[in-house]
């Protein structure tokens, strides 16, 4: 699960994801609102600047 936000990288772990934050600026923007509770200490699997170098992260094949 790719996503530029806090919650997109909390629904990917809740779906058994790997999950990449990109840092779009929207990284830093407070959750998304949902009636789902926030856990505040999920953490991304992986952190780019921008959807290129994630990319180039996932095809070279990164071990798990």
């Amino acid at each position: 699960m790719i996503g530029d936000r806090i919650t997109d990288i909390i629904a990917g772990r809740k779906a058994g994801c790997k999950t990449i934050l990109i840092q779009s600026g929207k990284h830093i923007d407070a959750p998304i609102e949902t009636s789902m509770p926030i856990e505040g200490n999920i953490q991304p699997d992986a952190v780019f600047l921008d959807l290129s170098q994630a990319a180039r992260f996932i095809l070279a094949g990164e071990p798990d």
